[in-house]
């Protein structure tokens, strides 16, 4: 007799309940009991991987209000709020072991999906380690990657080049190990960063090596060493990154999908067979992400007590505008999950999109650049309102605490953010006299943008 079920039998009799719980649950604790038995997986994967995608009547909200609690949590200075949406549909967890041959990651034991802060973290590493190396306008240098991400001796820059790898790779490994070594030979000795760091792990380094710390060029030629020497060294570096990333719920309107690879040569790839026209395609399924999700990426500073380690914080700088680089360079080139190499994982900034998930519109983003949203809300009291009919230009400014802000009127809609009551003492005031005002703005990095204003 097939085996239907790996649950109770009971559990089917209450198809319509378990419709409404999380994905997660309907993909691993009561998968299949919707519709066929296991014993039809082989010709029904499809079927059974869309009896999951269905968006449960809890799975919206439980999502949305964990999303707000993470909003509310960040908002300190400490911390990055960046809002994107993808472009392509996400798939991740793949590898996680399921009936179906295809997992998927949910978050145990609340059945979301979700992309894990380490996973994050790596892509936005890799980010920075490319613009550090590629783009030295970027403000990103090895050591900002350092400090902030923490020392990792497989970095593709200093890890010795595997022989056994494809040329292709051994060619790439070459090119950023050159790209290092240039850097190293040019900028290392003038970093100020690098050298604190240096300061701090050098009762790390073997005895014979601590030297090495008051010489960063050095200190980097020996750390690239492609021999037991250069190995020592990096294994000796123990430095945990600066920054905690959190993990990130993705917002969907209608829950998840299957996607379909379908490879037409598997006996080829596999290498029991030469090339040929006679086998027939193999499809895949697994399910993904789609696309349209709301995405909310938080990274956090927590607080150094350590003095060596603040003194390695100071010398970074501002590490929020370091860090709105590195995630437009995430969305734009490298994407999250898996696949990435074949498009899938793409994210653009959340700039005035509609939030699917909510039904609500997140902040403006900084300039027209990244749309990366680290949204802060400030009132000014009896601030200086004044208008030009030539730009037609609001322009707001708090004197004492050297603070401006500006708003474009190139529709009239645009003035409705000046109560209506005063649209006569400030826009038709010849004189162009202040008027004050009390004046709600969200600061978004450096820029202010006019959300409200009213009469003191």
């Amino acid at each position: 007799m097939p085996l239907n079920h790996a649950i109770p039998g009971y559990v089917s009799k209450h198809a319509a309940d378990i419709a409404k719980t999380p994905p997660g649950h309907r993909f691993l604790l009561y998968f299949q009991a919707c519709g066929g038995g296991w014993s039809d997986l082989k010709e029904g994967k499809r079927e059974a991987l869309k009896s999951v995608t269905g968006k449960g009547s809890v799975d919206g909200r439980f999502v949305e209000n964990l999303v707000r609690r993470q909003k509310d949590a960040a908002a300190m200075d400490s911390h990055l709020v960046v809002c994107a949406k993808t472009t392509s549909p996400i798939a991740t967890g793949l590898g996680n072991p399921h009936p179906v041959e295809n997992g998927f990651a949910f978050l145990s034991p609340y059945g979301i999906p979700y992309l894990a802060g380490s996973s994050v973290k790596g892509v936005i590493r890799k980010a920075a380690e490319e613009l550090a190396l590629f783009e030295p306008d970027s403000g990103w240098t090895i050591p900002l990657v350092w400090a902030l991400f923490g020392f990792e001796e497989k970095s593709a820059y200093i890890d010795p080049v595997d022989t056994g790898e494809p040329k292709p790779l051994q060619d790439e490994r070459e090119r950023w190990r050159a790209v290092f070594k240039a850097w190293a030979d040019s900028f290392a000795s003038g970093n100020a960063l690098f050298s604190a760091w240096l300061n701090v792990i050098r009762s790390q380094l073997p005895k014979d090596k601590q030297a090495m710390a008051d010489n960063p060029m050095l200190f980097c030629k020996a750390l690239a060493l492609q021999d037991e020497q250069g190995r020592d060294l990096r294994r000796a570096i123990h430095w945990q990154g600066m920054l905690r990333f959190w993990d990130v719920f993705p917002e969907t309107r209608n829950g998840l999908a299957v996607d379909i690879l379908n490879p037409h040569h598997k006996k080829y790839y596999e290498g029991t067979s030469t090339p040929n026209d006679s086998e027939s395609p193999v499809p895949v399924f697994f399910l993904t992400i789609p696309p349209g999700a709301s995405c909310t990426f938080i990274c956090e500073m927590p607080t150094v007590a350590e003095e060596t380690r603040r003194r390695v914080l100071d010398a970074v700088g501002d590490w929020k505008a370091l860090m709105i680089k590195a995630y437009g360079h995430a969305f734009n080139w490298l994407g999250f999950g898996a696949k990435t190499a074949v498009g899938y994982g793409a994210m653009t900034a959340g700039t005035g999109a509609t939030n699917e998930g909510t039904g609500t519109k997140p902040s403006p983003g900084i300039g027209n650049t990244l749309g990366i949203i680290a949204t802060v809300e400030e009132i000014w009291e009896n601030a200086r309102i004044t208008w030009n009919p030539g730009s037609q230009t609001i322009m707001v400014s708090v004197p004492a605490l050297k603070k401006k802000a500006e708003k474009k009127c190139m529709k009239p809609d645009d003035r409705a953010v000046v109560p209506q009551a005063l649209h006569a003492k400030l826009f038709e005031n010849k004189n162009k006299k202040p008027v004050n005002m009390r004046v709600t703005v969200e600061k978004t990095g450096n820029m202010y943008t006019i959300m409200k204003m009213e009469a003191p």
